[in-house]
């Protein structure tokens, strides 16, 4: 073998070793996420499959009203306030309300830590979906912006 195919292979070799260390290194290409359909639902009204013994308490104003739905069906009905209560009260509220063995409501998880004032969450399920509840510090001093989220199953 001549010193110049010695020399070729050497930097086929060298290629082939940057390629395959670098290969790994190169960016996924983006998911192709289902579109999500998001209906705005009049202010004054609840969105749909949201429900309806579900108290949305202390409003001062509706924020956000809407349903979002996937294809395949699974659709998430959010309603979002502001409300006269703290962030506190307003967790005591719906933690009381979903506890509540009457309610139908069984909590899975919550987000209560005492360091962190100003954000609260409530995780609970019941025989028709699942329900998230966000709240967040208002701008006013004692108020909050309570998100509440319901996902029905499919087909409920």
């Amino acid at each position: 073998m001549s010193k110049r195919d010695i020399i070729i292979l050497i930097v086929i070799v060298l290629v082939l070793a940057g390629i395959l260390f670098f290969l790994p290194f190169r960016s996924a290409p983006p998911s192709k996420r289902p579109p999500v359909t998001v209906a705005k639902v009049p202010l004054s009204e609840l969105p749909k499959s949201f429900p309806a013994n579900l108290p949305v308490d202390a409003v001062i104003k509706v924020v956000a009203n809407y349903t979002a739905t996937v294809p395949g069906g699974a659709v998430q009905a959010t309603r979002s306030v502001l409300s006269s209560r703290s962030v506190q009260e307003s967790f005591s509220f719906y933690k009381t309300f979903l506890s509540s063995p009457k309610n139908g409501w069984a909590i899975m998880a919550e987000v209560n830590d005492p360091k962190i004032l100003d954000r609260k969450a409530l995780f609970a399920r019941n025989a028709g979906g699942v329900l998230g509840i966000n709240i967040s510090a208002g701008k006013a001093a004692g108020t909050s912006n309570v998100e509440v989220s319901f996902t029905a199953k499919r087909g409920s």
